[in-house]
């Protein structure tokens, strides 16, 4: 199984895309976001806590058990 890498890598490895805005208007995401600001260090502590259980999910899911 590939192991995923670091999050902080990842945004590294990828500012440019995400900053691209040619890439991001792709998506047809047209919404505008209008909810108050998330504490989004909060969720990726809890995505990192649970990341063995998100992992087992995913892999039966694609397993089609």
């Amino acid at each position: 199984m590939t192991k995923i890498p670091p999050l902080q890598e990842l945004r590294e490895k990828y500012a440019d895309v995400m900053e691209d805005k040619a890439v991001t208007n792709i998506s047809g995401w047209t919404e505008p976001n209008t909810d108050a600001p998330c504490d989004e260090q909060a969720y990726r502590d809890r995505a990192l806590v649970n990341t063995e259980k998100l992992n087992a999910k995913i892999k039966k899911a694609l397993s089609f058990e």
